[in-house]
């Protein structure tokens, strides 16, 4: 059917191809299904047509029925690198022997971002800049290089900086390596379920660390990773009775993420899991410790402006101090202070996130959440639940297209929370 056809196949028809492909005119046609030989890429201005096939990830000449054309213009949105409104077709290549061409027409997004990072909380402030280069030299190799400063008030307790990069040209087929370094100097504080401090101590810290992520297929990715973090601790300035141990740690972790997302509107609708655990061996004595953690949520919607988010999030392990990850994002915008640096949460999450204003170049949310869960800042178990509301925006024409800021209120302890995001997928 597809050869008899003189005009573009539009990417629309994606999926009636894919379709077709196990139904009866399928069956029918077999071996008379006219074959795509080739790719043709309009639009590029910074971005390697080399970049655009491994994106792709087709091999040709293939049958036209073997193309999902739907499968492939998502594959070219999660890369970030292009605006949604980007065409997939099938062109005749030779009229005569009624071979197609795979036509992909698409406009770039402005990949180099300044970005400014501030956040501020219950526990201070967070002020800082950053870098991201998302198509470095056209070949979609990510890049990240960022400074950041967290205080309280006038004074600065901790200054970090990282420099990242990975994909692009570092990607061999499914394999997606990455490489990341980071360094900082400052305070750590950890207060107890009373309020008052427990732990005041200052570190330094010094991390390299490698990852592997191998696309098993487009919903599945399994990730690997290994590090090395040594932490030094200044036993000397440190205001506690018990400050933690200088400590040297390798960490490797293993993860694994399932999605089945599609992109509608300014958001990605679907269902998203991922399951993460890693260990860490002492490298100077001392025992290991594991630390799990799972996210679950699922994104439907409501119609092409408006989305329902309903999550959870679990972490659980023994990790030492200077190990703890900050728990932050969806579920856990309205823990207070001592919660962060928990060794345990539990968190549910309901948003609904209606869109104010929708034109060529951006659309504004006003997500409306409601969160809580459980938590043990020490040998405690302490609940926090509450409301939220805040502002987001979409960009449609550069890589990091949101920018969103939130304003939550705990309402066990009393406590109001703010942040400010920008990235990705918020």
């Amino acid at each position: 059917m597809l050869a008899s056809l003189p005009a573009p196949v539009p990417a629309a028809a994606g999926p009636t191809a894919a379709a077709a492909s196990t139904g009866p005119t399928a069956a029918a046609a077999g071996a008379h299904s006219p074959i795509v030989t080739g790719i043709a890429i309009e639009g590029l201005t910074r971005t390697r047509p080399s970049t655009v096939e491994r994106i792709l990830d087709v091999e040709l000449p293939a049958p036209a029925t073997e193309l999902d054309l739907e499968t492939l213009r998502q594959r070219l949105l999660r890369s970030g690198l292009f605006v949604d409104d980007l065409r997939i077709q099938l062109v005749p290549a030779d009229t005569a022997t009624g071979e197609l061409t795979l036509l992909v027409q698409l406009e770039e997004r402005w990949t180099l971002i300044p970005l400014p990072i501030a956040a501020y909380g219950s526990d201070g402030w967070v002020g800082g800049a950053a870098v991201v280069e998302s198509n470095l030299r056209g070949s979609g190799t990510f890049l990240i290089a960022a400074a950041m400063l967290q205080g309280d008030g006038a004074s600065i307790d901790e200054w970090r900086t990282a420099l990242g990069v990975s994909g692009g040209v570092l990607q061999r087929g499914r394999l997606q390596p990455g490489l990341f370094l980071s360094a900082g100097v400052g305070e750590v504080v950890l207060v107890s379920a009373d309020g008052s401090e427990y732990r005041r101590f200052r570190r330094a810290t010094v991390s390299a660390r490698a990852n592997l992520d191998y696309r098993l297929s487009d919903s599945v990715t399994m990730g690997a990773a290994g590090a090395v973090s040594v932490t030094e601790v200044d036993s000397d300035w440190s205001q506690s009775q018990r400050p933690p141990q200088s400590t040297a740690f390798y960490l490797q972790d293993v993860s694994l993420t399932a999605e089945r997302r599609s992109r509608v509107g300014h958001f990605e609708a679907g269902p998203f899991a991922q399951a993460h655990y890693r260990q860490g061996l002492p490298l100077d004595g001392g025992k290991p410790f594991g630390t799990a953690s799972a996210n679950v949520e699922y994104s439907a919607p409501l119609s092409v402006t408006h989305k329902l988010l309903i999550g959870a999030r679990a972490t659980l392990g023994n990790a030492p101090a200077t190990e703890l990850p900050a728990l932050s994002g969806a579920g856990f915008r309205t823990l207070p202070a001592r919660g962060t640096r928990a060794r345990r949460a539990v968190a549910a999450i309901v948003e609904l996130e209606p869109a104010l204003l929708r034109s060529r170049w951006v659309t504004v949310t006003a997500p409306l959440f409601f969160e809580g869960g459980v938590y043990t800042p020490d040998d405690s178990l302490e609940r926090f639940y509450g409301p939220g509301s805040g502002l987001r925006l979409y960009l449609a024409r550069v890589a990091v297209p949101a920018v969103g800021f939130t304003v939550g209120y705990n309402i066990e302890t009393g406590e109001p929370t703010a942040g400010v995001t920008l990235g990705m997928r918020l």
